[in-house]
């Protein structure tokens, strides 16, 4: 469901404690604070579905990527967004949009106009702790280490004082990524940035991405379908406008 199933996990569930700095001599501390801002993070998303509130999110995302038709690397820029509520799940990523409930995934693609239909998987709705434990706890300090976490100024983040965190494989062959820089404005415990660099060994088509949060927040949530079907379908069956004049795609 996710676009960028890669960005957005990284990215959704951090904030922070406080303002922190560290060097490598005192990495203990600066790891312990790691750990606190995913749970941090978590309880943001979940405080916001169980206000029977929206969780929502605008991202914008450089990705340093193969182009298939010159065969060079150049910088793709391109922007999103996110909306989680208690019955469905809402993706943009350019012109692309996903909706999804836990009975159907409807994935629109405007320039092509294809609207397609599968199922989502087992699940789909509820706010996953795995990969953001297992990012975060001591397992991820096996493949990473922490080299520096302090204090800098970052234009984007409005001159203000944000922390930033560096992680480095530790055996470069092995890691998905070879570094991890992660960008925290601690007065919010909002994290504005994150910019990663993958393995060349095992991504042979993207270089890295530099993706920024433009915004995060609870909204009002508005009148919910009693199905994600009823937002393409009118009570006849039939596509409504303007995907009557897509091609739909059923695989469900």
């Amino acid at each position: 469901m996710l676009v960028c199933g890669i960005v957005i996990p990284l990215l959704i569930l951090f904030g922070a404690n406080g303002i922190i700095t560290g060097t490598p001599n005192n990495n203990s501390y600066c790891i312990g604070e790691l750990k606190k801002t995913m749970k941090v993070q978590q309880s943001f998303i979940r405080h916001a579905l169980a206000s029977g509130k929206e969780w929502h999110m605008k991202y914008t995302l450089v990705a340093n990527a193969l182009n298939p038709n010159n065969k060079q690397f150049q910088d793709v820029t391109s922007t999103g967004e996110l909306k989680a509520s208690t019955k469905m799940r809402y993706t943009k990523s350019g012109k692309t949009e996903v909706f999804m409930d836990e009975h159907d995934v409807f994935t629109v693609y405007a320039d092509e106009r294809v609207l397609m239909r599968t199922r989502p998987p087992k699940g789909s709705l509820a706010i996953k702790d795995e990969f953001f434990e297992s990012l975060m706890q001591d397992s991820i300090f096996k493949t990473y280490q922490l080299i520096s976490c302090n204090n800098v100024p970052m234009k984007s983040a409005g001159d203000s004082v944000t922390v930033r965190y560096e992680l480095a494989a530790k055996n470069s062959k092995k890691a998905p990524y070879t570094n991890i820089v992660l960008y925290v404005v601690p007065t919010t415990m909002f994290i504005k940035k994150v910019d990663v660099t993958f393995n060349t060994l095992m991504s042979k088509t993207i270089h890295s991405y530099s993706l920024t949060i433009n915004e995060r927040n609870e909204l009002k949530a508005e009148p919910e379908l009693d199905h994600v079907k009823d937002h393409f379908f009118n009570k006849s069956g039939r596509l409504k406008y303007p995907y009557n004049n897509y091609e739909y795609k059923a695989y469900n």
